[in-house]
């Protein structure tokens, strides 16, 4: 994919997710005056879960939809990813009827609800979308999966405003509510795939699940120790000091790491996609590698840097006096994002180096970084020293991590298959 494909692909990816996230950030504006410190602080912990479940529920085979050589395939795929969630469902399902059983307390103000209906159905709605998500990438519907994103955050959006205005939080539910559009659009791609005959699911699916299975076997557990390392310390967060301090820290990472983290996924599903060509050489990657980063810096610099200086500020005067806390959080990890604004669209490029070893070894290290600065609890240390020292840790991971695939790139010389 050359230099201009490449841009056309990421402006029309990024159309509809810069409309969306404009949308959630006004949104953001309204919840933060009608939910508390706490009701977020209770979202933060279940959005923290889900996404640990979601990598399970996915088995990471919605990643090799973008290999995927037919349609047949594409359909084995997809439909081997439905039945591992919906088996993780039935059993969070039955996990959470168990506690009921004995009625035992939940941390973070969950309820017997979250367990029993949302969580499962969430998982459900979240593998859903990420095996539309790829499928959608692969055929190169980008502007019309851009565009649903935006869909997304009006549904979500509205749902979390108005049931706060007649009396009932559903901050989590509407959360859960926008991943719904994207199920009958699912049941119509599946539809669509013609290429197989139906005796043979069955046979196509065991088949696939054996051909991809280095994706459970190494990809999963890695993107498994990633995002719990992202989460986990943030339920310790909630459990060492409190739900209302997780909705602080959770608040400052909603309004920084979503719209970084839409803008990189961005422009990081279409280097993906561009990098997954069989006849792009080590050569082109690394340029391409290179002209990412420059990009996402010169977009990054500004932003970031402003909310470093004045971030408590802008809290304070967009959402109210009681979120000055986030503010002064958003400044410390305002370094740490700009770093993971950067650098996240590359990060695909381990798939395809095939550097699993490696990539686990930073996820585990990125991991101790995280988790270690929680022993000077014991020490009163505040939220905010944690913070900075979790920061410090990260950015050395992510410069390393960067560094190994850099250098890789540079020694072949030949192409990549």
């Amino acid at each position: 994919m050359n230099s201009k494909i490449f841009i056309k692909s990421v402006a029309a990816l990024m159309s509809g997710t810069v409309a969306a996230q404009i949308i959630a950030f006004s949104f953001s504006i309204i919840l933060a005056r009608i939910y508390s410190d706490q009701d977020f602080g209770y979202f933060s912990a279940f959005v923290g879960v889900l996404s640990i479940l979601s990598i399970i529920s996915t088995g990471a085979y919605d990643k090799a939809l973008m290999f995927a050589g037919s349609s047949r395939r594409a359909l084995s795929i997809i439909l081997l990813v439905l039945l591992i969630a919906s088996i993780l469902s039935s059993a969070v399902f039955a996990g959470g009827g168990i506690l009921k059983l004995f009625s035992v307390e939940l941390p973070f103000g969950f309820g017997y609800v979250d367990s029993i209906i949302l969580l499962p159905f969430a998982i459900i709605f979240l593998a859903s979308f990420q095996v539309f998500n790829y499928s959608s990438l692969k055929s190169g519907e980008i502007r019309s999966l851009s565009w649903l994103k935006v869909g997304q955050a009006i549904v979500t959006g509205c749902v979390q405003c108005v049931g706060a205005l007649v009396g009932m939080k559903f901050i989590v539910f509407g959360y859960v509510a926008g991943f719904i559009i994207y199920i009958p659009l699912l049941y119509k791609k599946i539809k669509n795939l013609k290429d197989y005959r139906k005796r043979k699911i069955k046979e196509a699916t065991i088949a696939t699940a054996k051909k991809y299975r280095h994706y459970p076997s190494y990809v999963c557990p890695n993107e498994l120790v990633d995002v719990a390392s992202h989460q986990i310390p943030l339920l310790i967060i909630g459990l060492l000091y409190s739900v209302s301090t997780l909705g602080q820290y959770g608040f400052a990472q909603r309004i920084l790491a979503a719209p970084a983290a839409f803008v990189g996924q961005s422009v990081g599903q279409v280097f993906f996609k561009s990098i997954s060509d069989k006849k792009i050489t080590a050569s082109g990657m690394q340029r391409l590698m290179i002209r990412v980063w420059v990009v996402m810096g010169l977009i990054g610099t500004i932003p970031f840097l402003l909310l470093f200086l004045i971030g408590e500020n802008v809290f304070v005067w967009l959402f109210g006096s009681g979120w000055s806390d986030a503010g002064k959080m958003a400044e410390i990890l305002a370094i740490l994002l700009f770093f993971r604004f950067v650098s996240s669209p590359t990060s695909t490029i381990y798939y395809k180096l095939g550097l699993v070893r490696e990539q686990f070894i930073f996820s585990v290290m990125a991991f101790a970084v995280r988790l270690t600065p929680f022993i000077f609890v014991e020490f009163e240390y505040s939220i905010f020293v944690i913070i900075m020292m979790q920061v410090i840790g990260e950015i050395c991971i992510i410069l390393l991590f960067n560094l190994v695939a850099f250098l890789k790139l540079k020694k072949l010389k030949l192409n990549i298959n």
